[in-house]
């Protein structure tokens, strides 16, 4: 589902503008805020699509490289640098 905001073409019955959002599926606009000014609304109505527009652009990376048996990081010991073996290096026994 995306969303769209625009302003109002017409001014309400309070000579204010109205910024709508209207969602891909409904196709209805509904009311998100009213301004005093056409120049207020269209500024406002176009930062909040812009935050929706980034909102909804992610970009990938890539794919995650499958962890497998394969791995190089497969050295003698599973468990290096543990807390047992920093302790054994650094104990003063």
């Amino acid at each position: 589902m995306s969303k769209r905001y625009f302003v109002d073409v017409m001014p309400n019955k309070d000579g204010k503008y109205r910024v709508l959002q209207e969602d891909s599926e409904t196709r209805e606009p509904l009311g998100v805020k009213d301004f005093d000014t056409k120049e207020e609304a269209q500024r406002v109505a176009d930062d909040m699509q812009r935050g929706i527009d980034n909102a909804s652009s992610e970009i990938t990376t890539g794919d995650l490289p499958d962890i497998g048996d394969d791995s190089n990081t497969a050295d003698d010991s599973e468990f290096k640098d543990t807390l047992q073996d920093l302790k054994n290096t650094t104990s003063q026994d």
